[in-house]
């Protein structure tokens, strides 16, 4: 997700899983089977320049997975906001956006029933100042309706600000970028 040098390491934040079950989970004969995937915390890897040990830390035990930070601003460098999607335990896929502080630990998330949000893409809010100071735009697969809306939450508390419907269901993809027209 994003790794930067601090205090001679390199920190690397990273999904990890305890077992690689993920790649065969993912396969379209285990998803349509309704088995729970198997689940990835955020962790980061303090790897030290020196050939010391490296030392692990995982933040919180949220499930998260395509996590996304505020990368046009803090890309290879210190963040401490990560957004991305997680289980909320009603569903055997992922069905919600979560947001982890990495300094606290704490974690924030959003649901609605019975819908399945793709990745979040964070977008900065022109001119402010706040690493979380935007919005998160996602795909989501509405179950009840049978088709894909856009969804736009703020970024720093997760509340909704709009949702647009189109009037079929978009599959589902993985990594997704905004650029602004004025780049």
């Amino acid at each position: 997700m994003n790794a930067y040098e601090e205090n001679g390491a390199v920190m690397a934040d990273v999904v990890a899983f305890d077992d690689p079950r993920i790649i065969d989970a993912l396969s379209l004969k285990e998803l349509r089977s309704g088995k729970t995937l198997p689940q990835g915390v955020l962790t980061r890897f303090a790897i030290p320049l020196d050939n010391a040990a490296v030392a692990q830390t995982t933040f919180g035990a949220v499930a998260i997975e395509l996590p996304r930070i505020s990368y046009r601003r803090l890309a290879g460098r210190r963040h401490r906001y990560v957004w991305g999607i997680g289980d909320s335990g009603s569903q055997s896929i992922w069905d919600s956006i979560v947001k982890q502080d990495t300094e606290t630990s704490e974690f924030t998330s959003w649901s609605a029933g019975n819908t399945f949000p793709g990745e979040p893409v964070f977008v900065e809010a022109p001119g402010r100042e706040g690493e979380d100071n935007g919005a998160l735009l996602s795909v989501v697969l509405d179950g009840n309706r049978h088709c894909s809306f856009l969804l736009v939450l703020d970024a720093a508390s997760l509340q909704e600000r709009a949702r647009a419907y189109l009037p079929h269901a978009i599959p589902f993809g993985f990594h997704g970028n905004y650029f602004s027209a004025k780049s």
